[in-house]
C-alpha cells in the first residue's frame, strides 16, 4: 500500500511503497523507505488534518499562540504542506509584529517565498494553490495596509518622516 513521502533529493511529495529500494518518480534519484523513516520525510495525512483543523479554530479565535503550535505540528506531519508553512509564519507575523525589533516587511516576504517554496514541491492541484495565493495576497494587503495605517501619527506630525520610514516598508517588498 503506498503512502506519501518527500523525496530526499528533489523534495517533491511522492508515493512510495515500503520496500528497501525506491526511485523518485520525478527526479529519478534512488532512496530506501529506511533513509525516509530516519531522516522524517514520510508524510502522515491524519495528524496534519488533524493539527490544521485544531489551528484552524485557534486562528479565526486570535489565538495565534496556540494556531502557531498546531501549524507547527501540521508542519511536522507534512514537510510540504505548504499551508502550515503559511500559517506558522502568518501567526509569527501577528504575535511580533508590534514589537518595534520585529520586520514585518521582511517577515511577510519571507513568508510568501517560504510557501511558495513548499507549494511548488507539494501534490495538490493547481486549483488549490491557485486559491491559496489569492487568500495569501490578501493577507499580505492586510498585513501592509495596517502597518501603513500604524503610523498616522507619524504622518500628521512628520510626513517627511512617515513617507521616509513608509518607502522603506514598501521597497523591501519588491521581492514580491
Amino acid at each position: 500500500m503506498p503512502v506519501l513521502a518527500i523525496c530526499p533529493h528533489c523534495y517533491k511529495t511522492i508515493n512510495v511503497e515500503r520496500t528497501a529500494k525506491l526511485a523518485c518518480p520525478d527526479c529519478g534519484e534512488e532512496f530506501g523507505f529506511a533513509e525516509l523513516q530516519k531522516n522524517k520525510l514520510l508524510v502522515d495525512p491524519r495528524v496534519e488534518a488533524r493539527e490544521l483543523s485544531s489551528a484552524k479554530n485557534h486562528f479565526v479565535n486570535a489565538d495565534f499562540a496556540g494556531a502557531y503550535g498546531h501549524f507547527k505540528k501540521a508542519l511536522d506531519a507534512n514537510l510540504n504542506s505548504y499551508t502550515a508553512q503559511y500559517f506558522v509564519a502568518l501567526c509569527d507575523i501577528y504575535l511580533h509584529e508590534t514589537n518595534k525589533s520585529f520586520d514585518v516587511m521582511n517577515g511577510i516576504v519571507s513568508m510568501t517565498r517560504n510557501a511558495l517554496t513548499v507549494m511548488s514541491r507539494s501534490n495538490a492541484p493547481v486549483a488549490d494553490k491557485l486559491t491559496f495565493i489569492k487568500a495569501m495576497l490578501s493577507d499580505v494587503k492586510i498585513i501592509v495596509t495596517r502597518r501603513l495605517a500604524s503610523r498616522d501619527k507619524l504622518f500628521d506630525s512628520d510626513i517627511e518622516a512617515y513617507r521616509k520610514v513608509s518607502i522603506a516598508d514598501l521597497e523591501k517588498l519588491l521581492e514580491l
